[in-house]
């Protein structure tokens, strides 16, 4: 098993960084109401906007299911 070694530069490891540094949320879905308190996203393209955001921003099921210890749950 390899293990991750925290540095300054780099405080922890993420598995699955996503493919975009800034991500553009109006290609993956539409704002609504944004001039209310009652304002929206509605998520059109769920698998681009997870690849793109990567691990720990939207629910990544590829990411938990690969985890060996998290198969056995």
């Amino acid at each position: 098993m390899k293990v991750y070694k925290p540095s300054p530069s780099q405080p922890f490891h993420i598995n699955y960084p996503g493919t975009e540094q800034w991500i553009d949320y109006e290609k993956y879905g539409e704002f609504q109401n944004l001039d209310k308190s009652s304002y929206r996203y509605n998520v059109i393209d769920l698998e681009g906007l997870r690849n793109a955001s990567g691990s720990g921003i939207f629910q990544t099921n590829k990411a938990f299911i690969k985890k060996r210890r998290m198969k056995n749950i």
